[in-house]
């Protein structure tokens, strides 16, 4: 049987054609876009010597690669500040340098954080701004570097190449490959991400900007290999503005920032290095906080100015400032006449000086101590901070009232005991509150019987969830809180509320006897019938309070005749009253009371009598007491034969902490302390010395040889204190 032949093969059709030309155009154009995007082989370092002489050495790495951002010769402190910077990142460890306005810190800190990031000596870099448009336009400036730097591009390739090859467009930077291989580069606003390339020290590095009121905590980035990395190198760059320092709150903010969450970027376990350079704007602002080495001893805080010793001969410098200054008003700006003067005597008018940057200089002028006085006499209000980086004090150094700042106020605090903690010589706990429509803001006073006293606890109710609050800035207000619609009762209530937990709660001295509030004072000022209600009905030992400013032009409460029932002390009087409507009340002379306290706060030995303390925390911890106890100045008057401070307090600035320690120190005047009295300072020492004779015998009889009545089982002191704590209710 004959076999049939097999069917020829049939011609593909149209469109299997047009199949096969699809898959072969997307073919070319995967290799064309494979070819677009890889940046091929990275080459050397066109000078390998060049770039490694700068290794280690960040004013060598300067000059050599930015010399058109220098053209001035470094001053001595530029040269410490440059070690400081170099130290820091090498080696690790904080320092904040203030420098005079104009001496180029932020040029210098951006550019060492490319050195510190180029060579390998830091993988992730904080640099910190004062806010987030700041922050992104120094990591413009790194970028910028990065893109038209040449000297740059032939010595690191494997950073300029990538980063060049991005032409600026931000999508490009997710396929980019080297290679073949993925560079994993990162190009956005607020971060840099830099290209993994095989052998780069740099790979894989990161620089990432923030504005110091953003999200600091929790930042970190994911390399290549999986490894997690966490800022190890904080630049901080001028971390406030001129508005934030002159604002209480917005300079604990930073402060906070500075002290707190930036000292634990590097995570768990590991040391930050950092530097942070900044420049004072006013007093008690953050670079000034930050440079006190008693409030932020981490950061060992040094300060740069333009003039350290001006000239001797002045008179001659006060004709050239005149000379100048009519030249200046005839609208010549370079003054040649003045520079003439200066000129013609140039050796007698610089004797004696001594500045911080010989090079600073206008062209016009001679030389930079002359630029000095020219600056000095254009900024005659910022001049001592913002070139001296000392700023005047608010303090008149010729008066004989010594009034603390803020700062001073938040380290006045007692050496041995924290919030809540009585020591031995308490007799008396009294409670102040100030009262205003949306919050109670109170203070517990603890005091000897010698007015030696220590501010035990304070705070804001409703409690606010944060421990600095002003009266503008509450999360939360009495009538949220109360449910209370009309003020009055809400008033009421909250104090009910406030009272019963602050008089609820068991304050217990060292020896473990319990101190109870001997006097609660409540500000009348504001709702007086709902203070006088509120005083009425409750049964703790508490008293309306009304503050008198009684000035120089006043009548002395002491001229007044005392009537019939009438109760006087230091600074405060107690009228009688009629009738059932108007409660036993306390009025008070604050302004003898605020003169009384600042020689209080003023007085160093803590132990003596009439010697005021904060409980001991940490100065941040007490910021916003300090602001409100420094809230007022005062103005010395004369009227009717005598001598008088008179307080007031400063535009935006809150003192109900201030009003609410005045009245809890007039409780304790009330219930018998008296730093004049000789019985006083007695019983303090007797209790005292009874104490000691108990901790002795206590040590005795736990070595076994107590007799006599010291042979009993006795507690420890320890024991004592950690039973007194137990007992303590604290807040919650």
């Amino acid at each position: 049987m004959a076999r049939t032949a097999a069917p020829a093969p049939s011609e593909p059709d149209d469109e299997s054609k047009y199949a096969k030309h699809r898959r072969n155009m997307a073919n070319r154009m995967r290799e064309q876009t494979t070819d677009a995007r890889d940046i091929g082989k990275i080459p050397r370092p066109k000078n390998f010597k060049r770039r490694q002489a700068c290794e280690r050495d960040l004013k060598r790495y300067l000059l050599t690669y930015f010399p058109e951002s220098f053209p001035l010769e470094f001053s001595e402190d530029h040269e410490r500040i440059l070690k400081m910077i170099q130290d820091a990142t090498l080696e690790g460890g904080l320092t904040a340098v203030a420098m005079p306005r104009g001496s180029g810190k932020t040029t210098i800190l951006i550019r060492a954080a490319m050195w510190a990031i180029s060579y390998g000596h830091r993988k992730f870099v904080a640099l910190i701004e004062a806010d987030g448009q700041a922050a992104v336009e120094s990591l413009d400036v790194i970028k910028i570097e990065w893109e038209t730097n040449e000297r740059l591009k032939e010595d690191f390739p494997e950073i300029a190449i990538p980063i060049r090859a991005l032409e600026g467009i931000t999508q490009r930077a997710n396929a980019q490959t080297s290679a073949g291989e993925r560079t994993l580069i990162s190009w956005t606003r607020t971060e840099l991400v830099f290209p993994t390339i095989r052998g780069s020290k740099a790979s894989g590095d990161t620089i990432r900007c923030k504005g110091i009121t953003g999200r600091i905590r929790g930042m970190q980035a994911v390399t290549a290999d999986g490894q997690t990395l966490r800022p190890d190198f904080v630049l901080v760059n001028d971390p406030q503005t001129d508005l934030s320092a002159r604002s209480e709150i917005e300079c604990h903010k930073r402060e906070k920032v500075l002290s707190g969450a930036i000292l634990g970027l590097a995570g768990p376990g590991k040391r930050i290095a950092g530097f942070a350079a900044v420049t004072v704007i006013v007093p008690n602002d953050v670079a000034d906080r930050l440079l006190n080495p008693k409030l932020n001893p981490k950061w060992h805080g040094q300060r740069c100015k333009l003039v350290y010793e001006w000239p001797t001969d002045e008179k001659l410098w006060e004709q050239y400032l005149e000379m100048r200054a009519e030249e200046i008003e005839g609208g010549d700006d370079t003054h040649p006449k003045a520079t003439a003067l200066y000129k013609k005597h140039r050796a007698k008018m610089d004797a004696g000086s001594k500045v911080g940057w010989p090079a600073r200089k206008f062209p016009h002028e001679l030389s930079a101590i002359q630029h000095a006085y020219g600056l000095r006499q254009d900024n005659p209000d910022t001049f001592d901070a913002e070139y001296q980086n000392e700023p005047k004090s608010e303090i008149d150094e010729n008066s004989d009232l010594r009034m603390l700042n803020s700062t001073e106020f938040c380290l006045r605090t007692y050496k041995t005991h924290k919030r809540l903690e009585l020591p031995l010589w308490t007799e008396y706990l009294t409670l102040g509150v100030d009262v205003q429509e949306n919050s109670l803001w109170w203070v517990l006073l603890a005091s000897g019987a010698n007015f030696q006293s220590i501010i035990t606890d304070y705070g804001v109710w409703p409690e606010q969830g944060d421990e600095y609050v002003t009266l503008s800035n509450l999360n939360r207000t009495i009538a949220r809180v109360t449910g209370v619609k009309r003020p009055a009762d809400a008033i009421v209530a909250a104090l009910r509320q406030l009272t019963k937990f602050i008089f609820g709660r068991d304050y217990l001295r060292d020896d473990g006897a319990a101190v109870p509030i001997t006097r609660g004072l409540v500000d009348s000022g504001y709702r007086k019938e709902a203070i006088y209600r509120f005083c009425q009905e409750t049964s703790y030992p508490i008293m309306p309070v009304k503050g008198e400013g009684i000035g120089a032009k006043n009548k002395p409460w002491d001229e007044i005749p005392i009537k019939p029932g009438e109760k006087r002390g230091l600074g405060y009087r107690i009228p009688p009253v009629r009738g059932l409507r108007i409660p036993r009340h306390v009025l008070v002379d604050t302004n003898r009371w605020k003169t009384f306290l600042c020689d209080c706060f003023g007085n160093e030995d803590q132990e003596s009598a009439g010697a005021w303390s904060l409980y001991k925390a940490s100065p941040v911890h007490h910021r916003m007491l300090g602001d409100n106890l420094s809230a007022e100045y005062a103005t010395k008057t004369e009227g009717r034969g005598r001598t008088l401070y008179e307080f007031t307090c400063r535009p935006n600035r809150d003192n109900h902490l201030y009003d609410a320690l005045i009245y809890a120190g007039v409780g304790a005047a009330m219930s018998g302390a008296n730093v004049d009295s000789e019985v006083a300072n007695r019983r303090t020492r007797r209790r005292r010395r009874i104490s000691q004779e108990d901790i002795n015998a206590t040590r005795d009889s736990s070595k076994g040889t107590a007799t006599g009545a010291n042979a009993r089982p006795r507690r420890s002191l320890a024991q004592m204190r950690a039973e007194a704590q137990a007992k303590r209710k604290i807040y919650g």
